[in-house]
């Protein structure tokens, strides 16, 4: 890895690019579900329900639908059947929240088949599902030898920010970045955790990007705030949830498990 540099397309900000997510590309996905959503009272932002009926988590999951494997990082829940897993401490930022979904990727691949790209998403991006192809593009691209290899692809928005959370990650840079956190640290941010990266931006399409903050945030998305349960509450959830800081098995993981004992 060396200094963050932006390898870009002719417009000097970021890669324009289009098509639909090549099958050549080998990519697992971390989704980030476990804030507190202050600025929504503290309020579930995965459990939020769009117009359509489908959670920002659902919506997050359907994003990378086509990724081998799939880890949600965050509050136990029962409204998926994803391998998850929790910060521990919880609520300790998300370049901790990585780096506990990368281990459990870790511990689920099979050995020596590792992926080599790791996406980070944010659950409260409704419209990911159209942000996440062009990052599995300039992937291909960068297989194919079209473009320069990198330690990440990051998504940039229509204002050109970039999205940290809405990106791809090398898996040996990431997990080496992981690697250099402090252990008594707090509170870093993926910027933070991905600062000496060299990455690549990709141009996203108008709103993909778009999050949920806010209560304006929620009804231009059409979303209600029907969920009661609060991350706080999740936190001091009675029997029946998995302790945190362990990875909570899917029931594939448990099938395969049972087979092999």
């Amino acid at each position: 890895m060396v200094g963050q540099t932006e390898m870009t397309g002719s417009d000097e900000r970021g890669l324009a690019t289009t098509g639909a997510p090549p099958p050549e590309v080998s990519w697992d996905a971390l989704v980030l579900a476990g804030g507190r959503a202050r600025r929504l009272d503290g309020r579930d932002k995965a459990g939020l329900t769009g117009p359509d009926g489908r959670t920002c988590l659902a919506r997050a999951l359907a994003a990378c639908d086509t990724a081998s494997l799939r880890v949600v990082v965050g509050p136990p829940r029962h409204d998926h059947h994803e391998l998850s897993v929790w910060e521990d401490p919880p609520f300790s930022g998300p370049a901790r929240a990585i780096a506990a979904g990368l281990a459990a990727l870790d511990a689920a691949s099979p050995p020596g088949a590792w992926s080599r790209w790791v996406l980070a998403l944010a659950c409260d991006m409704p419209g990911a599902s159209r942000a996440v192809p062009p990052l599995l593009e300039v992937a291909r691209l960068i297989a194919t030898g079209q473009q320069p290899s990198t330690d990440g692809v990051v998504s940039l928005d229509q204002s050109g920010h970039r999205q940290w959370l809405c990106a791809l990650y090398d898996r040996v840079a990431l997990r080496a970045a992981c690697a250099q956190l402090p252990p008594d640290g707090s509170g870093e941010s993926a910027r933070q955790l991905v600062r000496d990266f060299t990455l690549i931006t990709a141009w996203a399409p108008p709103g993909a990007c778009d999050d949920i903050d806010t209560e304006a945030d929620m009804r231009a998305w059409g979303f209600s705030l029907t969920p009661d349960q609060t991350p706080d509450q999740a936190l001091a959830a009675g029997p029946g949830f998995p302790e945190r800081g362990h990875v909570h098995e899917n029931e594939t993981m448990i099938k395969e498990r049972k087979d092999n004992e």
